[in-house]
């Protein structure tokens, strides 16, 4: 979506209350990133490419390349006083001050992860000299269902489990306690922290994606595709079937087999873990989505 001049970035006049919309992505991404950090080695799905840009990440058949979204609304700055508001001459132009390196940008997004009550566990996924770049390029991916390995860093946490009963193959309930701490993280995560930044550096981020060939104005629009990944994860309670072919695992059900990449990482961590993460991206995507209070 286009903003209108008025409604561009303001001068940075508080560090820490210009600089949340990195905790925005740092949810959106943390959502995907601590389900397939252990992709390699877990017997299930084909190793995906090691991808940063559109060009090189083949977009998941079952899903459109551009799934419908809606804006994130744009908030305008606040209306000048009429009472102390000063007339600035027409020959003086306002300056706008410059972005951010990437230096300090990525500084700080981890300060202000801190502040969103982001804890060190999952503030170790990201490499702290370019957490910005790599956010874009994970959220453009996910919002596709598309998971781009080696982007992120994470110890992990078990190899994958599998039952077998009367010669069947089931995915094991007791795999998905690999995954409680994480959850237990994320959902420590401040969503109303996250969303009351995130108008104020929108551009810190729009830059990084236009970065990667894609359309800066589309980036609000990747965050709540995103999100809606996450929310349209089907929550399954009872036995998950699953077939080997080889050296992998794969889904008998169809319907779970043709889901994306991110929601089959998803169910992997179990039906509790899956509505917990879903509930906290319902919060942050219904407050993204809130339109601002006149």
């Amino acid at each position: 979506m286009r903003a209108d001049p008025e409604d561009q970035i303001q001068p940075y006049q508080r560090r820490s209350s210009r600089w949340k919309l990195l905790a925005v992505l740092v949810v959106c991404v943390i959502v995907g990133t601590v389900v397939y950090r252990w992709w390699s080695g877990s017997g299930q799905g084909q190793e995906a490419p090691v991808a940063v840009t559109p060009a090189e990440q083949p977009a998941p058949v079952q899903v459109p390349a551009e799934p419908v979204a809606p804006d994130i609304p744009r908030q305008a700055p606040p209306a000048p006083d009429p009472n102390t508001a000063m007339e600035v001459p027409a020959s003086l132009t306002p300056v706008v001050p410059a972005l951010p390196d990437a230096e300090a940008s990525n500084a700080m997004l981890f300060e202000e992860m801190t502040e969103a009550r982001v804890d060190n566990r999952l503030q170790s996924m990201l490499d702290p000299d370019k957490a910005v770049d790599t956010s874009a390029a994970l959220i453009d991916g996910m919002s596709r269902g598309y998971l781009v390995r080696k982007l992120v860093t994470l110890p992990p946490l078990g190899a994958f489990q599998v039952d077998k009963r009367a010669g069947r193959f089931y995915m094991s309930e007791n795999g998905y306690r690999r995954y409680d701490a994480v959850v237990e993280s994320l959902e420590q995560v401040n969503t109303s922290t996250v969303v009351s930044g995130f108008h104020s550096l929108r551009p810190l981020y729009e830059r990084a994606y236009e970065a990667l060939g894609l359309d800066p104005e589309g980036f609000d629009n990747a965050v709540i595709r995103t999100l809606d990944q996450v929310l349209a994860t089907p929550e399954l309670d009872g036995p998950i079937e699953l077939e080997s072919d080889s050296a992998l695992y794969t889904y008998v059900d169809p319907k779970l087999e043709s889901l994306t990449d991110l929601q089959k990482q998803l169910l992997r961590m179990g039906p509790d873990n899956t509505r917990r993460i879903k509930a906290q991206a319902q919060r942050l995507r219904d407050g993204l989505l809130a339109r601002p209070t006149p």
